[in-house]
């Protein structure tokens, strides 16, 4: 089953964009970003094992550049299993929306 994950607006604490179920899979094909303020901003994009909260050892992406106004696509695959979590964050607050467009298959 295809889904969109997403959880508003991402600032300067890490927002939990997504978590995987424990009968579940999931293959993350992609992320959007878009920077919806005035500023050219960095995000970074976790990837958390079961029981671990975000940090520089599992970030995907770590301080990347998004220019004010700008959408940017990011092709996976990540795929996550049973407890594992997506997380990003901003250097500003309400500054980024992301959303990780995925397929949930059961186990």
């Amino acid at each position: 089953m295809k889904r969109r994950y997403g959880n508003g607006l991402i600032g300067t604490t890490a927002t939990r964009i997504a978590e995987c179920g424990p009968n579940e899979g999931i293959t993350v094909n992609s992320f959007w970003l878009c920077n919806t303020t005035g500023s050219n901003l960095t995000f970074t994009i976790y990837h958390t094992p079961a029981g671990e909260a975000p940090a520089d050892n599992n970030a995907l992406i770590n301080g990347e550049q998004i220019r004010t106004g700008i959408s940017k696509q990011i092709e996976g695959p990540v795929y996550l299993t049973a407890g594992e979590q997506l997380w990003a964050l901003s250097n500003a607050v309400d500054a980024v929306n992301v959303f990780a467009y995925a397929e949930v298959y059961p186990l």
